[in-house]
């Protein structure tokens, strides 16, 4: 699979970066959005505002590979192949980049553009995080962005019958520590107990962000780590089934 980590020239100091990502603390709401009833996620607001800060280099790179790419990738890959596109391999900004190709469609761009006017509007110092002209900016590198190819099609109807029956997994995150038991009188420590409190942070079917939070026992942990285990092994077996119904149907079409 094709990369473009060679295919932009390095920047001058002098020069404006290639991407510009400022953190989802710079677009907080504000009570204006609350009384208007059109509340953007702060993650959304940065991610396009990464957008409408790409330089043409790395805008016409991100297009080519996405172009280029064959069949149906993880997404993990096609991230790690954004990432490099970018000078600076920023992580957060290729997230962003990745999310924009994936979700927005040429049909959704106007209203994308349109919220983001809003947003600006409610607030005088929000024009200088969006003024008219990084608006205009936004509104053709989106263009860009959105158009429809092959592989990421496919890619959105594989994520529909995945999100189909569930949610979607954001961030898998493990804190581990030590509980103390007391004796009766509180005066010393009997027993220590581990705990691996698992905290899950998801995309909910309504659009909502949410999270749960699971304390396992180390027992439960091995379980879970068993049962891992025994998905992965199903998966590697589902792919070599999915690849010999692959390499049949290229043969059938070869004759």
């Amino acid at each position: 699979m094709k990369s473009c980590n060679n295919g932009i020239e390095e920047k001058s100091q002098n020069e404006p970066k290639a991407t510009q990502f400022m953190s989802k603390e710079h677009f907080q709401v504000a009570i204006e959005d609350v009384a208007s009833g059109a509340i953007i996620p702060p993650e959304m607001l940065a991610g396009l505002h990464s957008v409408a800060h790409l330089s043409a280099d790395v805008l016409s790179s991100v297009s080519e590979l996405v172009s280029n790419l064959d069949g149906l990738t993880e997404a993990s890959e096609v991230e790690e192949l954004i990432k490099g596109c970018l000078p600076d391999g920023d992580e957060d900004t290729a997230k962003e980049l990745f999310r924009v190709v994936r979700g927005v469609d040429n049909d959704d761009v106007q209203k994308i553009v349109e919220t983001v006017k809003a947003w600006a509007a409610r607030k005088e110092s929000r024009s200088t995080i969006f003024p008219e002209d990084v608006i205009e900016k936004l509104e053709s590198n989106l263009k860009v962005l959105a158009q429809e190819h092959a592989s990421i099609s496919l890619m959105k109807k594989a994520d529909r019958l995945v999100r189909d029956t569930g949610d979607e997994l954001e961030s898998i995150k493990f804190i581990c520590d030590l509980r103390p038991v007391f004796d009766n009188e509180r005066e010393r420590v009997d027993a220590l107990v581990l705990i691996a409190n698992l905290r899950l942070r998801y995309m909910a079917q309504n659009g909502e962000r949410e999270s749960c939070e699971l304390a396992l026992t180390e027992a439960e942990l091995l379980k879970l780590k068993e049962k891992t285990e025994e998905a992965i092994r199903k998966i590697e077996v589902l792919k070599r089934v999915a690849s010999s119904l692959k390499d049949v149907e290229q043969e059938g079409g070869q004759e």
